[in-house]
C-alpha cells in the first residue's frame, strides 16, 4: 500500500494503535473498504454469469 492511502487510513492515531496492538496479540484488523470491494466483485460475478 502506498504511504498516502495507508495516512488516509488511519487518519486517527488511535485507530491506528487499536488496530496493529489488535494484531500483535494475534487478532486481526479489517479494513471496512476492502470489504466493500470484495463484495461488490462477489455480487458482480453472481450476477453476471
Amino acid at each position: 500500500m502506498e504511504l498516502g492511502r495507508a495516512k488516509a487510513r488511519f487518519a486517527d492515531v488511535g485507530d491506528f494503535v487499536a488496530a496493529f496492538q489488535r494484531v500483535a496479540s494475534g487478532g486481526s484488523a479489517i479494513d471496512p473498504e476492502v470489504v466493500k470491494k470484495s463484495r461488490a466483485r462477489y455480487i458482480a460475478k453472481l450476477l453476471f454469469r
